[in-house]
């Protein structure tokens, strides 16, 4: 977390839910902004829900110029809430190198091997990958130099 500088969203939020059958449990967050220049307006944060840390996650934007972070049944779980509960939410929005390495290593972490020699490269190397990543001009790309990223890594 950042305790250096000011959350963008510090707040006590209701619990919702999707209606229908298998609904998403969320909230909506109503604080942040979409990021226009992103996929389907995302926005990258972390933080804590009930002081329970939150790795690097997306917002999602519902379509109407609102963002919401889904609970899954995990982290409902380790809660104890579900929809109508309220939670205390802390959230910091992380820079798009931030969410670039997350991604890269939530995906190394798929490739043990590989992940484990990206934990062995110099901070400078993994810096290298990070840039790589970030430097991909949409999720297709994105996507094709992970790949080559962890076939590297995995020779």
């Amino acid at each position: 977390m950042k305790p250096d500088r000011k959350p963008d969203v510090q707040k006590t939020k209701l619990l919702k839910k999707f209606p229908g059958k298998g609904g998403w449990t969320y909230l909506e967050i109503t604080e942040i902004a979409p990021d226009t220049n992103a996929p389907f307006g995302w926005v990258y944060v972390s933080g804590s829900v009930d002081k329970i840390h939150l790795p690097v996650t997306r917002l999602q934007s519902m379509g109407n110029g609102v963002l919401f972070l889904s609970f899954n049944a995990t982290l409902r779980k380790k809660l104890q809430k579900e929809a109508g509960d309220t939670v205390n939410l802390l959230l910091y929005k992380v820079s798009d190198t931030e969410a670039s390495r997350s991604e890269l290593i939530q995906c190394l972490k798929e490739a043990p091997d590989a992940y484990q020699k990206f934990l062995k490269l110099s901070p400078f190397t993994q810096n290298a990958y990070v840039h790589l990543v970030h430097g991909a001009g949409g999720l297709e790309e994105k996507s094709k130099k992970i790949v080559a990223i962890i076939k590297k890594l995995e020779k």
